[in-house]
């Protein structure tokens, strides 16, 4: 998709936020990645990024955040601070208000990108609690 037609949907997407906010969850929870490291809970900042909620996890080490031009990232916070904003392990093509709001996610392993169906990014106060589940 060339770069004109990649702003037009951000313009007519972003008048859409405006006529119809959405908002995002408080915390979500990513389950189903390839490497354990990224499964964990996510909470919502209050401050925007790129115009979008962004979510870092509890151990301040990971985190979900809009790029800023098409799809959402969960990566590395040091990468996020650093202004990479298309760096990561995750990444959709969807261009959704909300990272909960799409079930495309590729995921970065073994050196190459590919769909992972199982991954899944949800409301986490949906989430079943199980005892002595990690997630508790």
């Amino acid at each position: 998709m060339n770069k004109e037609i990649k702003q037009c949907i951000r313009k007519n997407f972003d008048i859409l936020l405006i006529l119809e906010p959405n908002e995002c969850y408080s915390k979500v929870l990513l389950v189903g990645a390839h490497s354990n490291a990224g499964n964990r809970i996510y909470t919502k900042e209050n401050e925007l990024l790129n115009d979008m909620a962004y979510y870092i996890d509890n151990e301040s080490k990971y985190a979900i955040w809009f790029d800023g031009i098409s799809q959402w990232m969960i990566g590395y916070l040091s990468d996020l601070k650093e202004g990479k904003f298309t760096y990561g392990f995750f990444q959709n093509d969807e261009f959704v208000q909300c990272p909960t709001d799409t079930n495309d996610w590729r995921e970065y392993f073994h050196g190459e990108w590919n769909t992972n169906l199982n991954a899944k990014l949800t409301d986490y106060s949906k989430w079943p609690n199980y005892s002595g589940s990690r997630f508790e």
